[in-house]
């Protein structure tokens, strides 16, 4: 079995320790996968997300936005230094 190494799915239902990348190696994936089994429910029921009022405000939006590019932009360089780290020899 093999598990995935970062955040996988729609950053619209994942938990938000999920977007911190200093938690994210010790975030529990069964809570953050219940978060988002919580997150359908609602969008279910009320045909929204849960949050999805609070980025309605466009600084919100904007916000969500830079901190989703930042996240994307780092987890790009933990990728290079791991693929850099796999290719020197030892």
């Amino acid at each position: 079995e093999s598990l995935a190494e970062g955040p996988v799915g729609t950053p619209g239902f994942w938990a938000p320790e999920v977007y911190l990348p200093r938690a994210r190696p010790h975030y529990d994936p069964f809570a953050a996968d219940l978060y988002a089994l919580g997150c359908l429910l609602h969008l279910c029921a009320v045909k929204r997300l849960p949050h999805a009022r609070d980025l309605a405000d466009p600084r919100d939006r904007k916000a969500a936005d830079a901190l989703l590019k930042r996240r994307a932009k780092a987890d790009r360089r933990a990728d290079k230094a791991a693929l850099v780290a796999a290719r020197v020899p030892r």
